[in-house]
Formats: structure tokens, C-alpha cells, sequence
């Protein structure tokens, strides 16, 4: 804006001075009054307006990875939001979640009352077989029926420990 100022000053001045430059003769003549406009000046905020074309790079960034797999049931933050570490950006839906933890836990309760079998017929097959020795300190027993017995008992005892592993 002082620089459109300056130029006109610059520009009126030239024409005052250049109109006093007269090849001319001049003769003596009475002073002429001309009739001035006062102007005042106002200093204007204008809008600067600069087009580019280039690349914007972030100062930090960051790679998001989800922990597990599942479908997005509403997201928390937008693009271009700051965040910070832990803030959770988005739920996931549980439902494929909870029906494997409650399939776990059925897995559980089955396991759990296999164990319960296999000891149950683990410790049939222990008083069956103090049972059969008796009968065999008494001889009433045949050595086919002891041996029937005696690895009914370490199959028993075998089970108990292949269910708790």
C-alpha cells in the first residue's frame, strides 16, 4: 500500500514539475487559483492469496496395527486428530470373542468331568485289583483273570494322566 502511495506521489509530482518545463515563452500572468480535493489515506488489511503446488510431511507418525483380527463396530478418532499412547481408536466387535471364550469354558467343564471319570474308574480299578490279590495269595484266582485286572488298573491309571495333561 506505500509503495501504491509513493508511486502516485511520484507520478504527480513528475507531472507539477514537468508542466513547469516549458519551451515555450512565458509571459508574466496573473497566479491562477486551482481548486485541490483533500484525500486521506486508510492503511487496508488485504487478503494475500499465494497458490502452491508441493508435499506436506508430518513431524511424527505412526504405524496402527490391531492386536487381533475382527469387524470395526465404531471408530473413535478421524484422520488428521491428535492422539496419544493407549487412547483407544476404535471398538471392535466381541461377539466372535465371547463365543470362543464360552467355547473355551465349555471345553473346560468337559475336560474337567473327564478327569473326574478317569479317576473315578482309575480308583475301580485299584480296589479291584487289591481285591484280586487276595484272591490270588488264596489262590482262587487264575494268573489270565490277575493279569486282566492288573492292566485294566494301569490303563486306568495311564487315562488320569493323559486327561490332566
Amino acid at each position: 500500500m506505500k509503495v501504491f502511495l509513493s508511486g502516485c506521489l511520484f507520478a504527480f509530482s513528475s507531472a507539477i514539475f514537468s508542466g513547469c518545463h516549458s519551451t515555450e515563452s512565458t509571459s508574466p500572468t496573473a497566479a491562477q487559483n486551482v481548486q485541490a480535493h483533500l484525500v486521506e489515506s486508510h492503511q487496508l488489511a488485504a487478503p494475500s492469496l499465494l497458490r502452491v503446488t508441493g508435499t506436506l510431511h508430518a513431524h511424527e507418525s505412526a504405524t496402527i496395527s490391531a492386536q487381533i483380527m475382527g469387524r470395526i463396530e465404531q471408530v473413535l478418532v478421524r484422520e488428521g486428530d491428535s492422539v496419544r499412547a493407549g487412547q483407544t481408536l476404535l471398538v471392535l466387535d466381541d461377539g466372535t470373542l465371547r463365543a470362543s471364550v464360552e467355547q473355551a469354558q465349555a471345553a473346560v467343564k468337559v475336560a474337567e468331568g473327564q478327569q473326574a471319570a478317569a479317576q473315578t474308574q482309575s480308583a475301580l480299578a485299584a480296589s479291584t485289583l487289591a481285591r484280586y490279590k487276595q484272591l490270588q495269595a488264596e489262590k482262587s484266582v487264575s494268573p489270565q483273570e490277575m493279569d486282566e485286572v492288573t492292566r485294566r488298573a494301569e490303563a486306568a491309571a495311564a487315562s488320569v494322566d493323559a486327561v490332566r495333561a
